[in-house]
Formats: structure tokens, sequence, C-alpha cells
């Protein structure tokens, strides 16, 4: 499994070509206030589900059904970081 990776350390281009490796795979995509941190008490959503690449190849998502789903760009992944259940993809 990957390391941590920072994007803002890293071109967009880059998160695009991670991303791209990563469709298939069940990932958690992450909404968080506090960034960069999924436990404790705070303001957060997480959506667990296969990583899949938008019909209109701009944008990836995570579709469990109509009301259930997360769209999201390369431009908004602030980190991609391996959990013991898969990678978790951060955005802001």
């Amino acid at each position: 499994m990957a390391d941590s990776i920072r994007v803002e350390h890293i071109r967009n281009e880059d998160v695009d070509r991670l991303l791209t490796e990563m469709v298939g795979e069940v990932v958690s995509v992450t909404w968080t206030r506090v960034a960069l941190k999924s436990n404790g008490f705070h303001t957060q959503v997480c959506l667990r589900g296969k990583l899949e690449v938008h019909p209109n190849k701009a944008q990836y998502r995570v579709l469990l059904s109509e009301d259930s789903y997360a769209y999201f760009e390369p431009s908004d992944v602030m980190a991609i970081v391996p959990f013991s259940k898969g990678r978790r993809i951060f955005i802001g």
C-alpha cells in the first residue's frame, strides 16, 4: 500500500494519475472540518465504496445510490492516506 501523500507537495496531474490507478478499489472519501483528522468527535462525512471515474472523465466518484454519493476532482484532494481497510481520500 502506498505511503501517505500530502497533495500540497505534488502536482494535480500526479493526483489524477494516482486516482486513476485506484479506480476499482474500495476507498473511503472523507470531508472533515478538521483537516486530515478522521477520528474524534468533530464534523465529518465519510463514504466508503468503489472508486469510479465519472462518465465525463473530469471527476471521480464513489456512488452507492441515488442519495449516497461523493463526486470530486483531483484539485479537491488534500491527501490520500493508507488505512487498514484501504485508502482514505481526504477532500476539501
